[in-house]
């Protein structure tokens, strides 16, 4: 057995078998691999109380619950309760795998009372001149120290341009092919999206004009081994983090705080209810399930509150 595998904690082959479940159902790789990431914390959870994993009941996973909930991360932060009710959701696909198996004669997350999620946007959200400005520094790309910082930071501008146009997840954008893009209409089939379903996406013309610069000056810009052929950018495997990381240098250059990947997501939702698109347009546009998911745009901050009220109040117009 290698190092690597004496380090798993115990029960992990269980969460490796609902993962070639996962596989085998079709499923998508991103799919798998964040269902993995987020039962990892339960294993290892169960490891530590010294439970068995045909012995979780409901009174283990409200004390996991309540562990996620009061114990401080690695930065010394506590964790969103949207993060928390992210990881007790993947824990109850995982149990619900084990029932199937007939490891578990039922689900214990359900007997666990749900946490409320928190609906209000992302601190730090750019308006849209703000947003401008951030995209025309991001494409400074002759900023970069050397020829691998400046193909670098052109690839980050396009992929940014594209997410803001489109709404796409950064998982999206990593693996899109040449052949999901219709290059005369600007439409974009996003296959094997979040919750594995396939759906559109759509760009205006200055995104679809800069995407077909890309294609042009792709195999030029990415290195050999880079030039990953039936991807449009070429994605590696440090491609998240290196991203992120540039998106969040810049933002900061601003004196802004930090701003990733999904970022553009939120803004283009927030940008377009500004602008008076419909709730369900925009619903259509972010490829959201449930409007419910959608309504979190309908938040809006201090600043357009008072805003409106001096712009709308009889005694403000006076």
């Amino acid at each position: 057995m290698s190092g690597k595998q004496a380090a798993e904690p115990a029960g992990w082959e269980l969460v490796e078998r609902c993962a070639r479940q996962m596989r085998a159902q079709g499923h998508s790789p991103v799919a798998v691999k964040t269902m993995k990431a987020l039962t990892r914390p339960l294993v290892r959870y169960l490891e530590a109380q010294g439970v068995e994993v045909r012995h979780m009941d409901g009174e283990v996973l409200y004390g996991y619950q309540k562990h996620l909930l009061e114990t401080q991360k690695e930065n010394g932060s506590l964790r969103h309760r949207n993060s928390v009710a992210r990881l007790m959701t993947a824990a109850g696909m995982w149990c619900e795998f084990l029932v199937k198996a007939n490891i578990l004669a039922d689900n214990p997350v359900e007997h666990v009372k749900k946490i409320r999620q928190g609906q209000n946007l992302p601190k730090g959200l750019m308006k849209e001149a703000e947003l401008g400005e951030y995209l025309e520094l991001l494409g400074h790309w002759e900023d970069g120290a050397n020829l691998w910082q400046q193909r670098w930071r052109y690839r980050s501008h396009v992929m940014a341009e594209l997410q803001y146009a489109s709404g796409l997840r950064l998982a999206e954008v990593t693996t899109l092919k040449e052949a999901d893009v219709d290059w005369d209409r600007g439409i974009i089939v996003v296959r094997l999206g979040k919750g594995s379903r396939t759906r559109r996406a759509y760009l205006n013309g200055y995104a679809l004009e800069v995407l077909k610069r890309w294609r042009g000056m792709r195999d030029l810009v990415l290195k050999q081994n880079d030039a990953l052929k039936d991807t449009l950018f070429g994605a590696g495997p440090a491609l998240e983090h290196t991203y992120n990381s540039l998106l969040a240098a810049v933002a900061q250059s601003m004196g802004k705080s930090a701003w990733t990947s999904h970022s553009f997501r939120h803004a283009l939702g927030y940008h377009l209810l500004r602008s008076g698109c419909k709730l369900r347009s925009i619903q259509a546009i972010l490829g959201h399930e449930k409007i419910k998911t959608t309504e979190v745009y309908t938040k809006v901050d201090e600043s357009d509150t008072r805003a409106v009220l001096d712009a709308c109040h009889p005694r403000g117009r006076a």
